[in-house]
């Protein structure tokens, strides 16, 4: 589960400079496509993420759910900051997409904590509710947008090719 990714990283690592070539693109871009040239190692960034995450989920058990959606949190903040520095997707789309997954999965969180550790006060409940749910939302309409257009494009340019093929 650990040795595959490990390798593939390893192995970009050794052809970081032949990331144009066409062998090496043909092979590992699927790693890589997306990135800007410089993070072509962000994919293993996210991939140690979600291990952590899910490491958290199965040995947090062991312990309170507060201490689950905390270092939840943690992961999730230095995710962020990690992201906001480097902004490593070559689309300014992508990083907004990216950025806004991680606050989403923090108000989540937040959401996770507050009614994880306390009996409630019925306003309060309704807030964390409202914001968790709010971010969610925000979240999927900005990616289905962002997923319209990039259908609208491709039949765009599919629709051009036809008509160039009917018209000739």
């Amino acid at each position: 589960m650990i040795i595959l990714p490990l390798l593939l990283l390893l192995n970009l690592r050794k052809n970081k400079k032949n990331l144009r070539n066409k062998n090496i693109k043909e092979r590992y871009s699927f790693l890589f496509r997306g990135f800007k040239l410089k993070y072509y190692y962000w994919e293993f960034v996210i991939l140690s993420r979600k291990y952590l995450l899910m490491l958290i989920a199965v040995f947090g058990s062991f312990h309170s759910s507060a201490v689950q959606i905390y270092f939840c949190l943690y992961i999730l903040w230095i995710s962020y900051i990690a992201h906001m520095n480097n902004k490593p997707y070559a689309l300014p789309e992508m990083n907004a997409v990216e950025r806004l997954s991680l606050i989403c999965a923090g108000f989540v969180n937040l959401a996770g904590i507050y009614f994880q550790g306390l009996d409630g006060i019925i306003a309060l409940d309704i807030v964390f509710l409202i914001l968790a749910m709010t971010s969610t939302i925000v979240f999927y309409v900005y990616w289905g947008r962002l997923y319209l257009n990039v259908l609208r494009f491709k039949a765009q340019k599919a629709f051009a090719k036809k008509k160039d093929k009917w018209c000739s």
